[in-house]
C-alpha cells in the first residue's frame, strides 16, 4: 500500500498530464485513478483533503478582506 504522500503525488502528476491531453472538463475521477493505479477510496481521501483546505482558505482569505 502506498503512503498518503506518494498516493497524492502519483494522483496529481496524473491529473495534470490528463487535464493537459484532454481539458480539464473531460477528466473524471475514474481517469485520474486509473492512470495514478491508486484506489478510488485513497483518491477520494485526498480530494477531501484537498477541499477541506481551499475551504479554510476562503474562510481565511474572508476573514482578511472582511
Amino acid at each position: 500500500m502506498l503512503d498518503q504522500e506518494t498516493a497524492r503525488e502519483r494522483a496529481l502528476e496524473a491529473a495534470e498530464e490528463l487535464f493537459h491531453s484532454r481539458g480539464i472538463q473531460a477528466v473524471g475521477t475514474d481517469a485520474v485513478r486509473n492512470a495514478s493505479g491508486i484506489s478510488l477510496k485513497c483518491l477520494l481521501s485526498i480530494l477531501s483533503c484537498a477541499f477541506a483546505q481551499l475551504r479554510i482558505r476562503t474562510v481565511r482569505s474572508r476573514l482578511v478582506d472582511g
